[in-house]
């Protein structure tokens, strides 16, 4: 979910710029430099044989994964490599990378990432992913049922899910009750120029299909007409479209009162304003979900998988959880973690509140390019403003 709006740019440029263009532009991602690499290393014994029932890869191999900044922490790696004698290569991946470019660019560069559903729309099509051997992963029986069945990979084919939230309302407490907290907060002329949306069409209409209680997969052309007519009355009250990082400091700030953003977002914006708080309304909200995955073309597949399923491992999920503080598709640890992280509310949410959430599908062409030329139309409307 870290890559959140790079759907829309690869879009835009698809729209407006002619594809023989589109194919000669932009960086070449498979230079070394256009990675920050990080190699971890220290002395380690190999291991001929299971360890408390793990399994066992290439002692003294290694394998290259690629992760967000951050995204595990050094000591969880060490303790890998430790363990299992497998040196782990990472590399740090730029938070506008395109996964399948970089993937056809580089084969066998990677043997595991970590992607957003966004990025598997992409890999999935170009067949550029490795099926997952889960006699490797013993430990996918840990995740829920809820992410086990995704819709983009249903049985987990090509893709381990592994952390994940919601998409709702974050809202500043000393203006807004929480008690009053709906969908429809989101067009409440109580707060008119206060309400802040993030600049990209399909987490637009997804606000606009929440509102008016449909799915945040709706497609019949009608009802999407009816999103649209909406849209075009809420711009009445909103503040406007703004980039992730207006949006924070509107809210930071205090400019702002109330907007719709995924709960790893709101919890940056929480650190830094306490009077801000996060809340999936009663009808529940839309999930993202990040996921590992093995390219085809992974040369270290079975240590990349050794180390998915050592990072599923229930102790090891509850310190990753507690580290980044972001749910992990695991069941069954909730009341292990600690307390401070499960007063952050709804960025944690309960069972409860999960069974009235829905995963993303991945919009059809038809939808898509209604949903984007609304958005440039609605976008358009604030220029024709400024020029009055």
């Amino acid at each position: 979910m870290k890559s959140l709006f790079k759907k829309i740019v690869a879009t835009a440029l698809i729209f407006l710029i002619p594809l023989a263009i589109l194919s000669l532009s932009g960086c070449d991602l498979g230079k070394d430099d256009d990675t920050l690499v990080i190699t971890i290393h220290e002395d380690s014994e190999n291991k001929d044989e299971a360890v408390n029932g793990d399994i066992v890869g290439d002692a003294g191999k290694s394998f290259t994964l690629l992760i967000w900044e951050e995204f595990v922490p050094n000591e969880m790696i060490e303790e890998f490599e430790k363990k299992f004698g497998i040196r782990p290569k990472v590399e740090v991946m730029e938070e506008d990378v395109d996964l399948t470019e970089l993937l056809e660019k580089t084969p066998g560069r990677y043997d595991l990432i970590i992607a957003s559903e966004y990025d598997l729309e992409g890999l999935l099509e170009e067949e550029l992913l490795a099926e997952i051997d889960r006699g490797n992963i013993p430990n996918m029986t840990n995740i829920a049922a809820k992410f086990s069945q995704v819709p983009w990979d249903t049985g987990m084919k090509y893709s381990v899910p592994f952390t994940w939230g919601t998409i709702a309302i974050l809202y500043n407490k000393n203006e807004v009750p929480e008690n009053s907290i709906s969908w429809e907060t989101l067009r409440d002329p109580a707060y008119t120029g206060k309400i802040d949306l993030p600049n990209e069409p399909e987490y637009i209409f997804t606000q606009g299909k929440k509102i008016l209680g449909l799915s945040v997969n709706e497609s019949n052309p009608e009802k999407l007409e009816e999103v649209k007519e909406l849209l075009f009355e809420q711009k009445e009250i909103i503040r406007g479209y703004f980039s992730i990082e207006e949006i924070k400091q509107h809210l930071v700030d205090g400019s702002s009162f109330v907007a719709f953003l995924p709960s790893y977002i709101a919890l940056e914006i929480i650190e830094e304003n306490e009077h801000i708080d996060f809340k999936v309304p009663n009808n529940g909200a839309p999930l993202w979900v990040d996921s590992w995955i093995i390219p085809e073309s992974a040369k270290n597949k079975k240590n990349a998988e050794i180390f998915v399923n050592f990072m599923l491992n229930k102790e090891n999920v509850i310190e990753f959880a507690e580290y980044g503080l972001e749910p992990v598709t695991v069941i069954g640890i909730r009341d292990q973690l600690d307390d401070e992280l499960l007063k952050l509310g709804d960025i944690f949410p309960t069972n409860d509140v999960l069974k009235k959430c829905e995963h993303y599908e991945f919009s059809d062409e038809k939808s898509w390019d209604f949903m984007y030329k609304a958005w440039i139309e609605l976008d358009g409307k604030d220029e024709l403003k400024d020029e009055d």
